[in-house]
Order: C-alpha cells, then structure tokens, then sequence
C-alpha cells in the first residue's frame, strides 16, 4: 500500500474553443450560439473582454489589477462573492504566482476574462448569457484559490495467487475546486472529458487499511462486455477534433506541422463554430440531441469524394499549404509560385474529374439496396437506382409509392402525376402563368382558366397545384 500527496492545479483560462466545448459539454449549446453569446457579454453589456480568442493565458502586468477584477465579480455575481474575498487575499500577496500569467504564450489577444465594469448586471442578462458570464467568472476566480491538494493511495491485494489494484483518494484541501461543489461540473475544470468519463476515472474514497489486513469478498459478479464504437461527435468534441487534426496524420514530418499552435487545425478559433453552422445549413450535419449525425446527403458527397479527390478530405493537404506558407513568410518560396502551382492543380484536378469514364454509384439516403446518385463521364451528377425490384418505397413528400422512372437523365424513381389536385404546389408570377400552354398533359388547364377569368393583376403571384397519385 502506496499513500503519496498529489494536487491539480486550477485550469488555464478559456479561449473561445474551450469556452465553446465546456458550454457543449455541460449545457449542450451550440459552438455559434456560444460565440454569439460571447460576443453579446463584451459588445452589449461590457462584462468579459474579447471574445475571438485561441489563448488562454494573461499578461504579467494584468496580475496588478487582479483585486478590481475580483471586487468587480463579487459585485456582479454575487453567488461568488465570499470565494471571490478569499481570491483577493492571494492576489494582493506578495509573491503570488500563477502559470496562467505568462507573457510568453500571449497571441494576438490574451484569454477571456471578465471585466472590471462596475455597470454589468446579470439581471440585464438572458439566461444563456448568465451562464456564460458565470462560467467565464469562475475559472478566473479559481486562479487564486489555490491547488486541489489530496492524498492519493494506491492498494495492492493478492488473493488465490492472482494480483489486484485498487486507489482511492483522500481530499487535503479542495483549493480551486470549491467553485464547482456538484457532480455535473467535476469535469469543469479537466478539458476534453465529459462528466460520465471523468466519473469513471475518480478514485473512490478508500477505508483507513493497513499493510496486512484480511479482505472479506462481500460479492462476485462475473460481467460480459463488447468493446463499443466510438462516441457520436457532439460540437464541441467536433471543435476539439478540428484543433487536433494531427491526429488523424500519419506522416511524422506533416503531424508536426500540424501540431504547431498558429497553424494546427482546421479553421481558428474565430471561425469553426460558423464552419459546422454552415454544414447544417447545406443539410450535412443533422442534431441528435447532442449528437452530430452525417445526413445521407453528407455520406454522399464523402463516398464520391473519395473516389473522385480524395486529397481534398486529407488533412495532409492543408498540411502542406501550411509547410509552403511557412517558407513564403521565411523568403523561401515565392507567393506567385505558390499561387501558380495552386492554380495548376486546381485545373488539374478538376479537368481529370470532368474526364472521368464511367460512372461512381455511390450509397446514401435513397435506402437499402439502392443508390442516391452517380457521376456519369461528364462529370454531371444523375440520380440511378440499381434495384427495380423494390418499388414500394414511400415518397418523402406525399408518401404515395414510388416507381422507377426514365427521364432525361436517366433513370429516376419518382411518382405519377395527374392533373387537378392539392399535393405538389409551384408558385410563379401571373406573366409567366399566361404564356403556359393551356394543354391537357401540362396538369394544369382548370387552375389556369379560373385564374385567367379572375384577371388578377400581372405583377401577382399565382400557386399552380398538381396531384400525386
């Protein structure tokens, strides 16, 4: 039996990525609401600094007004006003020391902090904001509250021949983590871990033992598991995964590119939140509570991409640009060349795709046994289902059957459409509806002759109906 002092020290301040991943984290808000709410409490209410930040560190000479910060919190919010008296103490002692306040890891902004405002009220606040505020106030607070300090053992047990280890903990002083007393927030300050994962690693709390003693087996269970499938990413793992891309880089030279703090990743700090906003909006990405989930439209375009370019979803290209930028900005290559030979394969690549022979068939959200669209030797994108037999599949539109078809393109499934009815709708303007040929096999001659006997006016707009049956 091992008994050794330990302690954690109070975590770094937010950038907006972690802001962005512990809002996710903890109350399941999106990576552009966050940014959105950020930039609220500094623009509106004057209540945390700079929002489109990637540091998480503050200037030396910011630790001078650390008091009126925390004078000003306490004022604020008055929840934290007892811990934030105990932070003054530390801040005004002579001597105090913190790594968060470090000249040499400062980017274009330091980290978000609240400000000394004497004007902000959470009353004035939504609640979503409230709770950033207060996020963004309790990590800064927990700078000077000192280390969590425990003691840490560790049991070794022989029984039967066979070893065992267990550890537990013993608290010594909860330092920084008396700001986040419940069990929903022991993860608040250990980035990159969700509540039930930080669970699953804590020591229990451990009996007083002794070398020697007898262990009593109170109960056995034998249990049979199967190893799982990696989480669903939810935004701000996402966010973490696009700051981490060199993980998924084998290549040694281009993974140490990519780990390098000003180039790593995909997007800034600024900008993925509106990367992932703009994947929903293109119907890529599609929320399952927390959970991204990959539309079929999404897997589509992957499946073909990877057939077609697949360097264009490799993270070793932006690598790459990022090598050639870095010698641009050291005199080592020109940015017309560079500039060059990217427009060259830009040319390359898209001429060898119009080139293609044959055709991709690609899966996705057309349902089992058939595909959603290929890429035929032109290079333009047709619908073709590979399977006749399964005509039964309901229309997502009006649920009627759907058969397989034959148009311009090629093969399609589709419904049949009759005239008179009140399913499928079109809406244009009045000019374009006269000039319609008044035919039967048009659907449409009893909507275009009562429309025409009203005689509205040309600059109206008028809603052609057709049947699906």
């Amino acid at each position: 039996m091992e008994t050794t002092p330990e302690q954690e020290l109070a975590p770094l301040l937010y950038s907006l990525g972690e802001l962005q991943k512990e809002a996710s984290r903890r109350f399941g808000m999106k990576a552009q609401a966050v940014l959105t709410i950020a930039q609220s409490l500094y623009e509106t209410h004057k209540a945390t600094t700079y929002p489109r930040t990637d540091c998480q560190y503050l200037p030396s000479s910011m630790l001078a007004e650390a008091g009126l910060v925390l004078n000003q919190v306490a004022t604020s919010n008055p929840g934290l006003s007892a811990h934030c008296q105990t932070a003054i103490i530390a801040a005004n002692t002579q001597g105090f020391k913190n790594r968060v306040f470090n000249d040499k890891q400062i980017t274009a902004h330091h980290a978000i902090i609240p400000t000394m405002n004497p004007n902000v009220k959470l009353s004035a606040m939504s609640a979503d904001e409230a709770r950033i505020y207060d996020m963004v106030c309790r990590r800064y607070v927990a700078l000077f509250l000192g280390a969590h300090r425990f003691d840490k053992t560790v049991v070794h047990v022989e029984c039967g021949g066979e070893k065992f280890r267990t550890s537990g903990k013993a608290v010594t002083s909860p330092g920084w983590k008396v700001l986040y007393p419940a069990s929903k927030d022991s993860s608040a300050g250990k980035p990159g871990k969700s509540s039930d994962e930080d669970h699953e690693s804590e020591s229990i709390n451990l009996p007083v033992l002794s070398v020697g003693n007898d262990a009593i087996n109170l109960s056995c269970e034998v249990v049979t598991k199967a190893t799982k499938p990696p989480k669903r990413y939810t935004e701000g793992t996402l966010i973490e995964a696009m700051e981490s891309i060199d993980k998924e880089i084998d290549d040694p030279r281009m993974k140490q590119i990519m780990k390098n703090k000003e180039k790593a990743g995909i997007g800034t700090d600024a900008t993925r939140s509106s990367i992932i906003e703009n994947l929903f909006k293109r119907d890529y990405l599609q929320a399952q509570g927390k959970e991204l989930v990959p539309s079929g439209r999404a897997i589509e375009f992957i499946e073909l991409l990877e057939k077609i370019a697949p360097e264009l979803a490799d993270p070793v290209l932006t690598a790459q640009w990022e090598e050639q930028l870095t010698q641009i900005e050291h005199g080592e290559l020109r940015l017309e060349q560079f500039e060059g030979n990217l427009a060259k394969w830009l040319k390359q690549l898209t001429s060898s795709i119009r080139d293609q022979k044959g055709s991709f068939t690609v899966g996705g959200s057309a349902g089992q046994g058939r595909s959603a669209s290929q890429v035929k030797a032109s290079g333009k994108a047709a619908a073709k289902p590979n399977d006749a037999a399964n005509n039964d599949r309901p229309c997502p539109k009006c649920s009627k059957p759907l058969k397989l078809r034959t148009g311009a393109r090629g093969a399609f499934w589709g419904v049949r459409v009759t005239p008179n009815a009140s399913i499928h709708s079109l809406t244009m303007k009045v000019s374009r509806f006269r000039n319609l040929p008044n035919q039967k096999n048009q659907g449409m001659p009893r909507f275009r002759r009562k429309w025409l006997n009203q005689k509205p006016r040309r600059g109206r707009s008028v809603q052609i109906v057709k049947k699906v049956n």
